[in-house]
């Protein structure tokens, strides 16, 4: 069952960002590894509450 759509104003949050164009058959090895040095930034730098991990794709030429 599709999940209803719901737009809400949230505020602004800081983000913590990798940006990279890789192949497409190299993305099962790169996003891990980068959501692992996301990840290894936050807790190094003591960040309370880090949030949930994303890949974006930004176009069809990978760009994450």
């Amino acid at each position: 069952m599709p999940v209803p759509v719901r737009l809400a104003q949230a505020p602004g949050q800081l983000i913590a960002v990798i940006r990279d164009r890789v192949a497409r058959a190299d993305l099962s090895r790169i996003v891990p590894r980068y959501c692992g040095e996301v990840w290894e930034f936050a807790r190094t730098a003591g960040l309370e509450r880090p949030g949930r991990l994303v890949a974006v794709y930004l176009d069809g030429a990978i760009t994450l």
